[in-house]
């Protein structure tokens, strides 16, 4: 039996055992090059050109605010636009204009929903 048989019987009978499914970790590079999904850098900067309450600045000021030495922390700088994409979304005179559907003005809609659905 090969190794790579040997080890795919141990995992069978692992997952049969224990009556568990795996967890499959798979890396940005994959959904970037099969998916053409973009790099964290290419979402922000696209969430920046759609949303009229960030637009204003270009992409490098929004950059500096969440750099710390060399590296840009692109989780914080998406949580910091969260208020801009509510504004956004209830800033609208035009309900016709805006991108969201209605079902997020309910009551129950949170604030993230507006750039989650963007996303």
């Amino acid at each position: 039996m090969s190794y790579k048989d040997e080890i795919t019987q141990d995992i069978a009978e692992v997952m049969t055992d224990l009556q568990v499914q795996p967890i499959l970790f798979i890396g940005s590079g994959i959904s970037q090059r099969y998916f053409n999904a973009p790099s964290w850098k290419g979402l922000m900067k696209k969430l920046v050109e759609m949303c009229p309450e960030l637009s204003n600045k270009r992409f490098a000021f929004y950059e500096q605010q969440f750099r710390e030495g060399n590296d840009t922390d692109y989780t914080q700088m998406a949580s910091s636009f969260v208020e801009a994409y509510s504004n956004w979304a209830w800033g609208s005179t035009d309900p016709s204009i805006t991108p969201f559907p209605d079902e997020l003005f309910e009551d129950n809609a949170q604030k993230q929903d507006y750039i989650k659905f963007i996303v």
